[in-house]
């Protein structure tokens, strides 16, 4: 499944939506907000309160086990960045399943192929992967292949989607939120020509 332009394995899809998924995430995620936590170069610095020399930086080890000698109390030095990171930082929810979106670089070509199409006949080309939020949390639910919230002709046509390939649940979704849907590219095709651009087939 393409998402955003990421080709993630189908799998994975599979096992995120079974609740099957575990990420390990190294210690890097930590360095960004909201926690802010200093790498391991820097907490060192921190503890023997100066900047470490170049071919320190290889002996990290060392260097604290000298700053422990000298009678530097690392647990002490640390405790009040860690403790303030930790009040801050925000714990991790698992965001809610998003269905729908687009299943194989075949189906991806297709919707690109597609928006071509659709410029040539003088209309805007659409959102590929056009998410749909929860009004209330604002986390994306599902994923429309190729839509047109704004509609053809912006204002005086309703939004439309294309959905290939798409599971019950991801039209209902489309249907609800006030999209006309098609789910085979011919006859998308005819409604463009037809009824936006009101020639006789």
């Amino acid at each position: 499944m393409i998402i955003k332009g990421v080709e993630f394995p189908e799998q994975l899809i599979l096992d995120q939506r079974a609740g099957k998924l575990v990420i390990f995430a190294g210690a890097g995620v930590s360095l960004d907000p909201p926690s802010s936590l200093p790498n391991f170069v820097d907490l060192t610095e921190e503890i023997v309160s100066r900047k470490l020399k170049k071919h320190e930086k290889s002996q990290l080890d060392q260097v604290l086990g000298a700053s422990k000698q000298a009678g530097v109390n690392a647990h002490r030095v640390t405790k009040p960045p860690v403790a303030a990171a930790s009040v801050s930082a925000q714990p991790v929810v698992a965001s809610p399943v998003t269905i729908g979106g687009v299943d194989s670089k075949d189906e991806e070509n297709e919707l690109l192929s597609l928006m071509e199409w659709v410029a040539a006949q003088s209309l805007p080309e659409g959102s590929l992967m056009h998410e749909i939020v929860d009004p209330e949390s604002g986390a994306p639910i599902a994923m429309l292949d190729l839509a047109w919230p704004n509609g053809l002709q912006e204002s005086f046509s309703q939004p439309v989607a294309v959905l290939l390939n798409e599971e019950v649940e991801v039209h209902n979704l489309a249907n609800n939120h006030g999209f006309r849907y098609f789910i085979n590219i011919e006859d998308f095709k005819n409604y463009v020509l037809h009824d936006v651009m009101g020639e006789v087939l």
